[in-house]
């Protein structure tokens, strides 16, 4: 799982990220147990909804669960909730070696 945040603040939970041959991707924001899971999708525009994995088998071109998800960029306009302190910590080696 990674904590993500979307471009008004608002704090969610990636538990799995697919791209499908399409192109599209989705950020799967909450546990499933069966076939049917709920996050962000981006394809044409961004929107949230429910999808069938069973409906995406065969067109999922890759996927990424637990730490496989840091090597994945955030939806358009969203950031991963480290990103932030990374920054910071940038910001204070550069300031320090003045």
């Amino acid at each position: 799982m990674r904590k993500i945040e979307d471009a008004n603040g608002r704090e969610y939970t990636v538990h799995h990220w697919y791209i499908l041959t399409n192109g599209w991707e989705y950020y799967q924001t909450e546990p499933t147990d069966g076939s049917i899971a709920f996050g962000y999708v981006m394809g044409d525009c961004g929107e949230w909804g429910s999808f069938s994995l069973d409906e995406m088998q065969g067109h999922i071109m890759a996927s990424a669960t637990g730490y496989e998800l840091y090597e994945v960029a955030p939806p358009s306009g969203w950031k991963w909730e480290e990103e932030e302190s990374q920054v910071e910590i940038q910001n204070f080696w550069k300031e320090s070696e003045v």
